[in-house]
């Protein structure tokens, strides 16, 4: 089995880790300081200096704020696309100096003793990735945020993983009755935005029926969305297929850290 452990999920910042009981794994993401990194997993036991690769979903300041100095200080295998590299490059995110692994959607690579399979998002950004990771013995993962739609190839990347961490970004109505200025709102809600709890809600209905049984709904908007709305309508969507609640697992990461990890 293998550990999973949010360090952060909203649209401040974003930092997942998987690893395994040896202490070493990888981060998804580092959209928040070095220090919150250290600080996070010292406090569950895992050494920073275990971490051996890095993987990127995109440029976006909420995903790579920690990359630079995360990067010098324990030099991780980074991992990203070609297009988040060299929008880091461009926007001086990262160092020319910095190596990256240039990864691509579809094709699988090993990594930290795990299969991990890149998938391709619809997001404003530079070929945004998520991620499948598979470890053997029934233990994956699948995880995808920061994306407006879900096709039917990010969907069959993702059937049959044990756990889905997946986006439930905002809820309609208070986005629309929320302070973001117009052209915020339509971003947000746009093919290249993010979904919606309803959208959330359809995907989890189609994860379930390929089965899985455990879900993290991710990425949750501070100012647009609340845990009990997005936990409200996901149910809402399973109960409707006939799904009971004893029949999965359902959690809302908390838009700050979370409360120590899990393992799948």
């Amino acid at each position: 089995m293998k550990r999973f452990y949010a360090i952060a999920s909203s649209s401040s910042g974003n930092c997942e880790y998987i690893g395994s009981s040896d202490g070493t794994g990888l981060l998804i993401d580092a959209g928040v300081t070095t220090k919150t990194i250290e600080v996070a997993l010292r406090s569950d036991g895992i050494d920073p200096a275990g971490v051996g690769a890095l993987l990127l979903t995109h440029e976006h300041a909420d995903h790579v704020k920690g990359v630079s100095v995360f990067t010098r200080r324990y030099q991780p295998e980074l991992y990203a696309s070609r297009g988040t590299f060299y929008a880091l490059l461009n926007n001086r995110q990262i160092s020319s100096a910095c190596k990256i692994n240039e990864i691509v959607a579809g094709r699988p690579f090993d990594v930290m003793g795990m299969t991990v399979t890149p998938i391709a998002t619809s997001h404003d950004c530079s070929s945004g990735l998520s991620y499948r990771i598979d470890a053997g013995d029934y233990c994956s993962l699948g995880m995808l945020t920061d994306t407006g739609v879900v096709d039917g190839k990010m969907l069959d990347a993702l059937r049959g993983v044990r756990m889905a961490v997946v986006e439930a970004n905002f809820d309609p109505q208070m986005l629309a009755e929320g302070p973001y200025q117009p052209r915020l709102k339509a971003r947000i809600r746009s093919p290249l935005g993010h979904l919606s709890n309803a959208d959330c809600g359809k995907l989890c209905v189609e994860l379930f029926r390929s089965g899985t049984r455990i879900f993290r709904l991710a990425h949750l908007s501070r100012t647009n969305n609340t845990p009990e709305l997005a936990l409200k309508t996901v149910r809402g969507a399973l109960a409707a297929i006939g799904a009971g609640e004893n029949e999965y697992e359902l959690e809302a990461l908390p838009p700050g850290r979370a409360d120590g990890y899990m393992m799948f």
